[in-house]
């Protein structure tokens, strides 16, 4: 691989660390953080293919992209758990079962 291609596939890494430090600094937003970093190690690891497309490069950018998925997901998955449980006797009804007031 030349050597231009491997630092900016190490720019890359490294901008895209900053860039998800900054994302969790400012927004406080780990989901967005989490994401925005591993997009750019995505991107490098693509960089790294461009220059000698090799059996274990492919593996590693795939094993990026794998990760990248199922921590999004489980994060995803841990935004829509509730807090706690819901106070006893309090269901939610569905507008369809509930009773008409009668005048």
């Amino acid at each position: 691989m030349s050597p231009l291609l491997e630092d900016a596939a190490l720019l890359v890494a490294v901008l895209g660390l900053v860039s998800g430090l900054i994302t969790l600094v400012r927004l406080r937003d780990v989901l967005l953080a989490f994401g925005v970093l591993l997009d750019f190690l995505v991107a490098a690891g693509l960089i790294r293919l461009a220059g000698e497309l090799t059996f274990h490069g492919l593996l590693g950018v795939a094993l990026v992209i794998a990760v990248r998925k199922l921590v999004m997901h489980a994060l995803r998955a841990d935004q829509r758990v509730p807090d706690g449980p819901s106070p006893a006797g309090a269901r939610a009804r569905s507008p369809q079962r509930r009773r008409p007031v009668r005048p």
